[in-house]
């Protein structure tokens, strides 16, 4: 059986990854759906396309805010001005 690929009874196939102290897993009812999805979410989570959620939920928009114009992410673009109001 592939790495990260487990049989849980007939037709169920459950497939992890875990990178970065973040695991994921789902199951399938084919092998082949289990090794597609695990090669593409091990893509995604290695290639650093995984977006925690949990940073997401715990920010506030204040913090949000003060995070854009302390690190002049506003630019110099004819909005930079609007965004700093």
């Amino acid at each position: 059986m592939p790495d990260g690929i487990q049989i849980h009874g007939p037709n169920q196939f459950r497939a992890q990854v875990r990178r970065n102290g973040v695991q994921h897993s789902k199951t399938f009812k084919t092998l082949r759906e289990a090794q597609q999805w695990r090669r593409v979410t091990d893509g995604k989570v290695s290639a650093h396309e995984f977006v925690d959620l949990k940073q997401l939920k715990r920010t506030t928009l204040g913090q949000a805010c003060d995070w854009m114009l302390e690190g002049s992410r506003a630019g110099a673009n004819a909005n930079a001005k609007n965004i700093r109001a």
